[in-house]
């Protein structure tokens, strides 16, 4: 299959999976397992494309960081937000602002999602297609970046769990999260750059560089730190804008005692 062709295949599968989420999501009244889904797809279509594409089996094996990735992501994802009895404060807010219309425009969120999806599963069809006999060196360097980046997020996931129970409703400064106001972030942008480095020596996997990108952009200036961080104000309050001040939002990095970062 050609790249469009790939992506629309895909996009139809993940609609379908997010459909299907969105409608057991009327009955639990609970839209956090959208996050869990969102990662567990991109492990699914590395699947599916493992046995449909034509590159060489040795190229398309490298698809198992990426399932590698997906299923520790989506079950973290899973646990955390249907652990609780209360929804996601995040989706929480959404219903209100959705208002008569929320389970239309719901849908039309996980729809959104699975659209992601089959946009940002570009490497998945590059390394599926990479028809090279050779494993080139760029490929094994973008295997150790994913599996570093799986490590040092699952890290952070752990020291912010360890922490909150320890200390509910403080900020946390503990390992990581002291270098990094989102460490998990970083590390989830950083599986990325790895995604692209491994379908790079694919034909046209210069255009995985792409999907770095738009994470980057995501998660910095639209569905991740903006909208955590107005959240964590209003519950943290001045404690969270020293935290602002004094460490870095994104790339880890030695902590400021100064007013400005």
């Amino acid at each position: 299959m050609s790249l469009p062709q790939s992506t629309g295949v895909a996009f139809l599968i993940t609609l379908t999976i997010m459909t299907l989420v969105w409608w057991r999501q009327l009955y639990t009244r609970n839209a956090g397992v959208v996050d869990a889904w969102w990662s567990w797809n991109f492990g699914l279509l590395a699947v599916i494309w493992f046995f449909v594409g034509s590159g060489n089996f040795s190229q398309r094996l490298l698809l198992a960081v990426i399932v590698l990735w997906s299923l520790r992501l989506g079950l973290h994802l899973y646990i955390r937000n249907t652990s609780h009895a209360e929804e996601d404060r995040r989706y929480a807010q959404l219903r209100i602002r959705y208002g008569a219309q929320e389970s239309w425009r719901m849908w039309r969120f996980f729809a959104f999602q699975a659209l992601t999806n089959a946009v940002l599963a570009l490497p998945v069809f590059l390394i599926a297609s990479n028809q090279h006999e050779t494993v080139a060196f760029t490929s094994i360097a973008g295997v150790g970046v994913v599996v570093v980046s799986v490590l040092g997020e699952a890290i952070a996931d752990a020291q912010l769990k360890s922490f909150r129970r320890r200390a509910p409703g403080q900020v946390c400064r503990a390992g990581l999260w002291k270098y990094s106001r989102h460490p998990n972030y970083f590390f989830e942008w950083l599986c990325w750059v790895g995604f692209a480095l491994v379908a790079w020596d694919a034909p046209f996997g210069s255009w995985a560089l792409i999907t770095p990108f738009i994470i980057g952009w995501l998660l910095i200036k639209v569905s991740g730190i903006p909208m955590l961080e107005a959240l964590a104000i209003q519950s943290r309050g001045e404690a969270y804008r020293k935290y602002q001040q004094e460490v870095s939002a994104f790339i880890p990095w030695f902590p400021r005692k100064t007013s400005q970062f």
